[in-house]
C-alpha cells in the first residue's frame, strides 16, 4: 500500500542522495528519517486514517517528507495550488479537513463560517500561500471546533516511530485539486489503491518504464502541490534517481546549473522554455526528455524526447 514502495526504496542505500536543495543533498536515509519523526508528530495530533490533510508549504525536502508522513498515516492528503483564489479554495475543499501542515512564515487565510453553513465549519486563521478570506471551510473534528494547524519545523522535531503504513485500500488518498467542464473548481479523489499502482514498477507500461530510464536527475521548479509533480517523485527515487527541488522558475540555463535530465512540463512551460532556448541555443545540453500533461504538437521540434504523460 502507498507509501510502501517509497518508503521501501529510501531504506536501500541510504547513503544515496534523494533530493537537493539549494546547497542542501539529503540522503534516502535522512528524507525516510524525517518522515519517521513527522510521523509521529501527526499521530501525536491524532491524525489517523481518513484524517484529512491540507498542505500550504512551500517547495522543500521537509514539505515532500510532510506528505509522505500524511500518507504514511492514512490521510486524505491535499496539496493547494499556488495562485488559487480564496473562493476557488472554498469550493474545491469541500470535505472535512483536520489539519493544516504549513510553515511558521506563510502568509494567513482567514476561515469563516458560510452563510447557512452547518455545524462542523471553521472559524479562524490557517497559514497557507494564498491570502483572503475562505468562508465556509469544514472541519474534520467535533462539531464548531476549528482544523489544526502543525509547522514542519515543529513536526520534525518529534522522535522517529515505526514507518507502517495504515491506509484502507478503499480510503481517499489525496484530492487533487483542478477546474471541472464548466471551469468550477473541484478536487478529485483517488483511493490508496488506485494511488498504489502508479508506484509499482512491475506494472509500468513499456513507454513508461524506458521513460524512467532519463529519472537519473528530475528537476521539480516552483512548487509540488501538482499531482503529477509527486507522482513522478515518488517514481524516480523508486527508480533510483535524484530528485532537485528548487523554487526558481525553470529556464534553460538552470536547467544546465542542476544537470537535470528529466523535468515535466505543461505546454505552455514547453513553449516558454523553448522559446528562451532559441535565444540561448547552447544550453539544455543534459536535458534528455520532457514528460508533458498534455500531448505535444505533432509538428514540434526539440532537441530532447517528448513524452505525454498517461495514467
Amino acid at each position: 500500500m502507498f507509501p510502501a514502495p517509497v518508503l521501501d526504496a529510501l531504506r536501500i542505500e541510504p547513503g544515496r542522495t534523494a533530493l537537493e536543495f539549494g546547497e542542501r543533498a539529503v540522503t534516502r536515509g535522512e528524507l525516510r528519517a524525517t518522515v519517521a519523526r513527522m510521523v509521529t508528530g501527526l499521530r501525536a495530533a491524532g491524525l489517523g486514517p481518513g484524517s484529512g490533510v491540507v498542505l500550504t508549504t512551500a517547495i522543500s525536502p521537509e514539505a515532500y517528507a510532510a506528505e509522505l508522513a500524511a500518507h504514511t498515516l492514512g490521510c486524505r492528503v491535499t496539496l493547494l495550488r499556488p495562485g488559487w483564489t480564496p473562493s476557488q479554495i472554498t469550493t474545491a475543499l469541500n470535505h472535512p479537513i483536520d489539519a493544516f501542515i504549513t510553515t511558521p512564515d506563510a502568509p494567513g487565510v482567514t476561515l469563516h463560517a458560510a452563510p447557512g453553513a452547518t455545524s462542523g465549519t471553521t472559524s479562524g486563521t490557517v497559514p497557507s500561500t494564498t491570502s483572503g478570506t475562505v468562508p465556509g471551510t469544514t472541519s474534520g473534528t467535533a462539531p464548531g471546533a476549528t482544523a489544526q494547524t502543525l509547522d514542519l519545523t515543529t513536526l520534525a522535531a518529534h522522535p522517529a516511530a515505526p514507518l507502517v503504513p495504515a491506509a484502507h485500500p478503499d480510503d481517499t488518498a489525496r484530492l487533487t485539486l483542478h477546474t471541472d467542464a464548466t471551469g468550477r473548481p473541484a478536487a478529485r479523489p483517488l483511493s490508496y489503491r488506485r494511488y498504489g499502482l502508479a508506484f509499482q514498477p512491475e506494472d509500468w507500461p513499456p513507454t513508461l518504464a524506458t521513460a524512467m530510464t532519463a529519472f537519473q536527475r528530475y528537476l521539480i521548479s516552483g512548487h509540488l502541490a501538482a499531482p503529477l509533480t509527486t507522482t513522478y517523485l515518488g517514481r524516480c527515487l523508486i527508480a533510483g534517481g535524484t530528485a532537485i527541488l528548487t523554487p526558481a522558475p525553470l529556464t534553460p540555463t538552470l536547467i544546465d546549473h542542476h544537470h537535470a535530465t528529466v523535468t515535466l512540463l505543461s505546454p505552455h512551460r514547453l513553449q516558454a522554455l523553448l522559446t528562451a532556448h532559441h535565444h540561448t541555443p547552447n544550453t539544455l545540453t543534459t536535458l534528455q526528455t520532457v514528460i508533458l500533461t498534455t500531448p505535444p504538437p505533432t509538428d514540434l521540434t526539440t532537441p530532447f524526447t517528448l513524452l505525454h504523460h498517461t495514467p
